[in-house]
């Protein structure tokens, strides 16, 4: 189970939950002014979007600080970083920062 947590695209998810709840911000918006009969539901969607992001990244914070293996990858929560290995850090380091490495 934790694997599957593991691998699922956290960040992703919770991007594209900030996204709709902006656009049923928009819509609850619409049918508040118009007093229509769905305000109500797009009021809801739009609370439902914005706690499952955030109990998004909370959950990614959580992948964070507790890996699953020794060799699990570095996370990060911004979208564009891949997750990295410690080996491809230590290679990396020794190619690159070799003077940067403590001792």
């Amino acid at each position: 189970m934790r694997s599957i947590i593991e691998r699922t695209p956290v960040p992703y998810i919770a991007y594209m939950l900030i996204l709709a709840g902006f656009a049923f911000l928009g819509v609850f918006t619409f049918t508040l002014a118009n007093q229509h009969p769905i305000a109500l539901f797009t009021g809801i969607g739009t609370a439902l979007s914005f706690a499952g992001a955030i109990g998004g990244y909370y959950l990614r914070r959580y992948q964070i600080r507790h890996p699953l293996r020794e060799d699990s990858p570095l996370l990060s929560v911004d979208l564009l970083t891949p997750p990295e290995y410690d080996s491809e850090v230590e290679q990396y380091l020794i190619n690159y920062r070799s003077a940067d490495r403590p001792a």
